[in-house]
């Protein structure tokens, strides 16, 4: 029985997925998707069974069918509606041929996750270490991705506005390099001395930091309420922006602040986090956040110690931490000489007025992106609908594969990934733009989008499907060799792109089905002459394994492309030993380790026994992905047995067995550790049901290997038993 997903933004309706639903008997249909109602992070499910089954041939002809279901009144007049606690054996009465009975969810995507966050408490509150355990983890849409824990990893923010590269940019450069006006230093001078004095309540040090901590010309410690929905919020700084045309204020800069370590009961980053997820979320806001992926700029003050983070609200709530700045007396960051040198407290102070102008900067960057804003004529809070609230996995190749082939474009103007900032580029004097569809990947950390590119200056040039991938480093050289023979997606654009800070590579979007199962001998072939390419040229493809190579097929042949991974597992397959691998060089004593402990945690997560037990046994399953709760505590001890003190990096690998298909060895958690010569000290490692689940490309679902081996290790390249 097919069950179609469709989103809804703003009472609108767009494909997102087909499911296979189970077919016993005795089941109601809320207990047969329970799968898919986790799979989507719902709490509610409302079902739909199309009159007239779909036919179709694959999931772009699917998603093209679905254009008729565009609306509630184009669902209702092709569905009829049935309640969740319908079996499957009332429906198998009604019909025999149950399997060409289609049931549709309807879901609501960045809507239903701002509606859930309306109900996160007070940011005073839910910034507290006890609401934080059960607010931050994947199974909550409203989550704060911002690696704490690490699982909630954020992508790179500058990727939806360049306002946070160029704040990272101006503080990497050097204060001596930098010419600073007499009231620049003045102000700076005089937060330094603010910052460092104790005050008996926190309210003293906010109104003594009121007088000399002034933003875009206004005082910003000044303590403000918002209203939010039907109540208000108290923060301690903001900067506001009254657009007009009756759309009132908006925000550009929030703080939060503590009276010094320890105090308040809250770190002030995590309280400005969900004071910023209160404020995007609500009611008031839905007009610029369906415009915009609301960037903000945070700071977070403790004592003397401010940290500065970014955020934006697109797939997720993302947050990223710009600096951490002490302002007080800082050690200079060149040797002194013979010629000039500068105090602890002079460099303090042109690191606070460096910290200034950026903030002054970047600051004015966010409100001409406010003010430009192509926003609705009159904003008013949209009524509730009465429809459920669902919330969805990002449109991904796993979640919406059918027969392992891979997803086509489809159109999606509502998507999350329109707020991607980077949509044109020139290239050999013509130019592009993008229209961004969708993530192509489930994993929130990972920018890599689907989109369509089409031009302006070339008008023979054909709409084209792409894959848009931002990424820190890429062999640009090794994927041109192989799309020069067409044995790898044809390049349109790669280039580092320093707005961003961040290579960007747009390459063809490829038709074909991921690898599965035994290649055929040309199959075999065309793999070899990619392989033997990169060889030839002196580079390595270090993770070749079925989900990493696509099967095109044309009218006289068939293709097989490497997806290019050339990253550090290739040295392993090559045997190629690193200068600098991971671990090296961080003292200049010796290690021992001894004692190692592998241990079960009691409190495990058996709140989907039957799943927990289908993985144990070895079988494909939804419950390795994402699953972030811990199973087994690893312990082992490190003694410095050198003569002076120094770091170390104790890692722990996993090895599986031949037969998955993984890299050599593979790195599932490591720890930091200073130890004094002689001394010894007991690390402890998490592992995940995720950290030993591996992705099986055939049946499509996470599964155990039965046979697994642990290894520690000083350096990547030392791999100890």
């Amino acid at each position: 029985m097919f069950v179609l997903i469709l989103e809804e933004f703003s009472l609108a309706l767009r494909y997102h997925s087909c499911r296979q639903l189970g077919l016993r008997s005795n089941d109601t249909l809320e207990k047969a998707a329970e799968p898919i109602q986790r799979s989507l992070l719902s709490s509610d499910l409302q079902f739909f069974e199309l009159e007239q089954p779909m036919q179709f041939s694959n999931v772009k002809d699917l998603a093209d069918k679905c254009r008729d279901l565009s609306d509630y009144d184009a669902l209702n007049e092709r569905a009829i509606v049935l309640s969740p606690s319908s079996t499957i054996g009332e429906l198998l009465a009604r019909s025999p041929h149950v399997t060409s009975k289609q049931i549709v969810i309807v879901v609501i995507s960045r809507q239903a996750i701002a509606s859930v966050a309306q109900k996160r408490p007070p940011p005073s509150t839910g910034a507290k270490s006890t609401q934080l355990i059960s607010s931050q983890v994947e199974e909550r849409p409203d989550a704060a991705y911002n690696h704490r824990p690490p699982e909630l990893a954020p992508p790179p923010l500058s990727i939806y506005h360049p306002v946070f590269a160029r704040f990272r940019r101006e503080m990497a450069t050097s204060t001596e390099s930098l010419q600073f006006s007499v009231k620049e230093l003045r102000q700076a001078s005089l937060l330094m001395d603010v910052s460092l004095r104790h005050y008996s309540s926190e309210e003293q040090r906010r109104e003594a930091l009121r007088k000399v901590f002034f933003l875009d010309e206004q005082p910003f410690w000044d303590g403000t309420s918002i209203n939010i929905n039907d109540t208000e919020m108290d923060l301690d700084g903001v900067l506001k922006l009254d657009l007009g045309f009756g759309f009132g204020l908006v925000y550009t800069t929030l703080g939060e602040l503590k009276n010094g370590g320890g105090d308040g009961g809250c770190d002030p980053s995590d309280q400005a986090q969900c004071a910023y997820i209160k404020l995007v979320s609500s009611k008031q806001y839905q007009p610029v956040r369906e415009a915009s992926c609301c960037p903000v700029l945070l700071l977070g003050l403790s004592g003397h110690v401010l940290a500065v983070w970014g955020a934006v609200f697109a797939d997720r709530f993302f947050f990223e931490r710009l600096a951490l700045i002490y302002i007080g007396p800082q050690p200079p960051s060149t040797l002194p000489s013979s010629t000039m040198g500068r105090s602890d407290i002079e460099v303090g102070i042109r690191e606070a007025a460096k910290l200034f102008r950026t903030l002054e900067h970047c600051v004015q960057d966010v409100k001409y992106h406010y003010c430009s804003l192509d926003l609705p004529a009159h904003s008013s809070p949209v009524s509730s609908t009465t429809h459920s609230t669902l919330i969805p996995k990002p449109f991904t190749a796993r979640t919406s594969r059918k027969m392992d082939t891979l997803p086509s474009t489809i159109s999606t103007p509502l998507d999350p990934s329109r707020f991607v900032y980077w949509n044109s580029f020139t290239s050999q004097g013509k130019q592009y733009k993008l229209g961004y569809c969708r993530r192509l990947t489930e994993y929130m950390t990972k920018p890599v989008f689907v989109a369509s590119l089409t031009s302006s200056s070339d008008l023979n040039f054909p709409v084209t499907e792409v894959v848009v991938k931002f990424a820190l480093r890429y062999s640009e050289v090794g994927h041109r060799l192989l799309a020069d023979v067409k044995l790898a997606p044809r390049i349109h654009y790669c280039s580092f792109e320093k707005s961003i800070g961040l290579w960007v590579i747009v390459m063809d979007y490829i038709q074909g089905n991921v690898c599965n199962r035994k290649l055929t001998k040309p199959q075999k072939d065309s793999l070899a002459d990619a392989i033997g390419i990169l060889h030839k040229n002196n580079f390595v493809f270090g993770d070749l394994r079925e989900p990493n190579v696509i099967i095109t097929e044309g009218e006289n042949q068939t293709t097989t492309l490497p997806q290019l991974q050339i990253d550090y597992r290739a040295f392993d397959a090559r045997n190629i030993t690193p200068r600098y691998e991971f671990g090296f060089g961080l003292s200049y004593t010796e290690f021992k380790y001894s004692g190692l402990n592998i241990v079960a945690v009691n409190e495990s997560d058996n709140a989907q026994a039957d799943l927990i037990r289908n993985w144990e046994a070895g079988h494909p399953s939804p419950i390795g992905l994402g699953s972030s709760t811990a199973l087994w505590q690893v312990t082992f001890e490190v003694q410095n047995t050198g003569d002076v003190s120094g770091g170390e990096i104790p890692q722990l690998y996993l090895q599986m067995p031949p037969s998955s298909d993984e890299p050599p060895s593979v790195l599932k958690g490591f720890s930091d550790v200073f130890l004094q010569p002689g001394e010894t000290k007991t690390i402890t490692v998490m592992l995940s049901r995720h950290s030993l689940s591996i992705w099986d490309v055939v049946a499509q679902g996470w599964r155990r290997p039965k046979v697994q081996r642990q290894w520690l290790s000083e350096q990547a390249a030392e791999i100890l038993g």
